[in-house]
């Protein structure tokens, strides 16, 4: 398994620190782009053309657009463009309606409560 280029998109900067550090040390990891707001994130995805991520880390908790939000907006317009793209759910919320809700979106593969770490990932994207 070889993921070409991960997004992450979460408002938080320590965060996005965290998780960078996490996935440079992933090797089948190639490239990550992190963005701040599901709106950074729907403006990258537009600018892929062919080829979009293979995988996506959105946090839930953002403002303007949330995760949940930003979900609904990947599969009204890019979930058929990008059908390979996997989106995993990265959060702090211990919620159990906001597990259900965000897996009840199709391209949604997993959620993973903070920290990020490698055996998370390896655990969703082998089921």
């Amino acid at each position: 398994m070889v993921l070409n280029k991960v997004l992450i998109i979460d408002d938080d900067d320590l965060s996005i620190f965290l998780i960078g550090l996490t996935i440079e040390e992933i090797p089948f990891i190639k490239s990550y782009k992190s963005v701040t707001s599901g709106w950074e994130a729907l403006k990258f995805l537009e600018s892929c053309e062919d080829r979009g991520p293979d995988l996506i880390l959105v946090d839930l908790n953002m403002p303007e657009m949330d995760g949940f939000e930003f979900m609904q907006h990947y599969e009204d317009k890019f979930a058929k463009i990008f059908p390979d793209t996997k989106l995993i759910v990265i959060t702090s919320s211990q919620r159990e309606s906001d597990k259900s809700q965000a897996l009840a979106f199709n391209a949604v593969k997993g959620y993973i409560q903070k920290p990020l770490t490698e055996e998370k990932i390896k655990e969703i994207l082998e089921k």
